[in-house]
């Protein structure tokens, strides 16, 4: 005999709340593992920043923007090349960014 529909529904919320109760858990989780990575990044005594592909800052250290002079909202998301290199060196480290990502050079 087929459950009633409410019971049907009844066991597809309680599915759906556990669900989201362990994606909250995992969340935290990476939130609190993010954190932890920043402190390691923080106490290092040198700019630390990592590229996206296209070159553009996802991750700065309290150093690297001592160095800088700029906050770390006022950096993430710029391109390093065009905003934070002199200019006389900028397509030079570009093109070597390029060739690095595309496996031309080690």
């Amino acid at each position: 005999m087929p459950k009633p529909a409410y019971e049907e529904l009844e066991e597809r919320v309680r599915d759906l709340e556990k669900q989201a109760a362990e994606r909250k858990r995992f969340e935290e989780k990476e939130r609190l593992e993010k954190e932890r990575a920043q402190k390691y990044l923080d106490i290092a005594g040198v700019a630390i920043v990592a590229l996206n592909e296209l070159g553009e800052v996802t991750l700065i250290n309290k150093r690297g923007c001592e160095i800088l002079g700029y906050r770390e909202e006022e950096v993430l998301g710029k391109r390093w090349f065009d905003h934070f290199l002199p200019e006389r060196n900028r397509q030079d480290v570009a093109t070597v960014f390029k060739k690095l990502l595309a496996g031309e050079i080690d």
